[in-house]
């Protein structure tokens, strides 16, 4: 909608890749910065002071201007329609990118801050479904929106018919539509706001960093319901409650209530952060986290982000191109489509492709996650979608100048089926997992940042790669998919390699029973490991 408005002939995607990199740079600075931030001065403060920043740069986008314009520099050619780029006081697009970074700081921080909360008040029996429904919001926003989009954009269509003769003459309506869409999402963003400014702290980290077992108590007791004697919490879950109890009355915390075995109090305390991660070795677990997060996001980059321009490349990709559009126009073969017919068909697309698969994927992985290993599913996932990538690009390859397209609208939609029952809501997972509370949300946001610049790598090499003669992304007499076709073959080869860092590196999150181990016993990292063996070896 932007390159209609403001570039409407540019038929290269520079503006385009500019608003999208600058917002992924923004989620880097965010994940890691709030996820050290929340570590030192605790969740509740930087959950709500996050979702502010996304709240106010949104609006920034909604208002941004190209402030005052003469009358006498409008197109006369084109009724109506104005010379953004030359005549404005403001620059509208600087003013879009600064406020899209500031957008992508807060999305980012969105990252660390959900997880290590979601994983932190869970019920160990229950956490890695939580974190599953947490991170299929994703799935369920992306089909709010492009509903909402469809809404919007039916709405302005009755009042602004359009003129194929000038189709600058729409500018002014599709300026609407994209300010109305954005706004829009800022209704639930206040909602949401209010809730997190009232939730306490995480009990973990009370415990864990303040050091203040009393106030962690309290918190566990009106959160969970729990009172001495009661048995809300499963045998897995008194760790938290034994452990505030036994350091109120100074005692050296030897079971804290689970049957599984010893639970030490799981916060690295005494440990500097070179003696955990160097001396200990659990850096490969940091490591493993970031790579697998880099190597999926570089893989998948594609997949989401311009959702429609890529959909649009299945949809007509067997035919053969009958024009070189715009970036605004994703419908490569009627020369005179409407702008609002575009942006139509674009919502049903993300519909019927996208949301559809990614909310089964999301869905099926929230009722079974509970009862799959997640280290072995990890590694399932990210080979069955390098596979998919695979067999996808070269469907592509091979249906040019057929009419088999749905073979490669079956084939992405099994991409992206694959990419939410596995690689992307695991990365998401392993790490609020893995690691001890005074340094949870900073590894976190450190993974989620590493799979951020592997999103950037891959925009940079999307801009530039091409595969032979006759395979760019649009030409005037080949089909646009061969590019992609390629793109998608080339681009499964760091699958495989994340599926075997995860493998090696990874730790196992639950006992052989298949019941998840506390967060007490997986934040003793190595060690952990070593003793588990150790006791393995004792019984055989």
């Amino acid at each position: 909608m932007l390159a209609f408005v403001y570039w409407h002939d540019d038929k290269h995607s520079t503006h385009e890749a500019a608003f999208n990199n600058v917002t992924v740079a923004g989620c880097v600075i965010g994940m890691v910065f709030f996820g050290v931030l929340a570590d030192i001065f605790g969740r509740r403060k930087m959950y709500g002071f996050q979702l502010i920043i996304v709240i106010v740069g949104t609006m920034g986008v909604v208002m941004s201007s190209t402030g005052y314009i003469p009358i006498d520099q409008t197109n006369s050619q084109a009724p109506g329609s104005i010379d953004f780029s030359s005549f404005g006081s403001m620059n509208i697009e600087s003013w879009l990118l600064f406020w899209r970074f500031l957008s992508g700081i807060g999305i980012g921080a969105e990252y660390p801050l959900s997880a290590v909360i979601a994983a932190e008040f869970s019920p160990t029996t229950k956490r890695a479904r939580i974190l599953a429904i947490v991170f299929a919001m994703q799935a369920a926003g992306i089909a709010a929106v492009a509903i909402v989009s469809l809404i919007v954009t039916k709405a302005v269509q009755r009042r602004h018919p359009y003129n194929p003769e000038q189709p600058e003459t729409s500018a002014r309506a599709v300026d609407q539509i994209w300010r109305w869409v954005f706004g829009l999402s800022l209704l639930p963003a206040l909602v949401t706001a209010i809730m997190r400014f009232t939730i306490p702290e995480s009990p973990r980290y009370t415990l864990d960093v303040l050091n203040d077992p009393l106030k962690a108590s309290k918190e566990t007791d009106r959160l969970k319901g729990f009172t001495p004697g009661s048995e809300v919490f499963s045998q897995s879950d008194t760790a938290v409650n034994s452990r505030c109890l036994e350091s109120n009355e100074e005692e050296i915390v030897t079971n804290g209530g689970n049957s599984d075995g010893p639970v030490e109090d799981g916060d690295a305390k005494g440990l500097t952060i070179r003696q955990y991660f160097w001396i200990e070795g659990n850096w490969r677990y940091l490591f493993a986290t970031s790579a697998i997060w880099l190597l999926m996001d570089f893989s998948t980059y594609f997949l989401g982000v311009n959702e429609t321009q890529q959909l649009s490349k299945f949809w007509y990709g067997p035919t053969v191109v009958v024009k070189s559009p715009s970036t605004w126009d994703s419908n490569t073969v009627d020369p005179k489509v409407s702008i609002f017919s575009v942006l139509i068909e674009n919502s049903v697309h993300l519909l019927v492709i996208e949301s559809i698969t990614s909310n089964t994927g999301s869905i099926l992985l929230v009722l079974f996650i509970s009862r799959l290993n997640r280290k072995l599913l990890a590694w399932a996932t990210f080979l069955a979608t390098g596979i998919l990538l695979i067999v996808t690009g070269a469907s592509l390859l091979a249906t040019i100048g057929s009419q088999s397209w749905g073979v490669g609208i079956a084939l992405y939609s099994l991409c992206k089926f694959a990419d939410a029952f596995g690689p992307s809501p695991l990365t998401f997972l392993l790490p609020a997992e893995i690691f001890p509370t005074t340094y949870r949300a900073s590894c976190h946001g450190i993974s989620a940042a590493s799979g951020k610049v592997g999103a950037l790598l891959a925009s940079v090499l999307l801009e530039y790669i091409t595969f032979g003669r006759g395979s760019k992304k649009i030409t005037e007499s080949a089909s646009p998919t061969a590019w992609l076709g390629y793109v998608l073959i080339v681009f499964a080869i760091p699958m495989f390699i994340g599926a075997g860092i995860g493998w090696l590196y990874i730790p196992e999150l639950q006992h052989p029973s298949g019941e998840s181990k506390t967060l007490e016993q997986l934040a003793e990292g190595r060690q952990s490991e070593r003793s588990e063996s150790m006791r393995d070896l004792d019984m055989t």
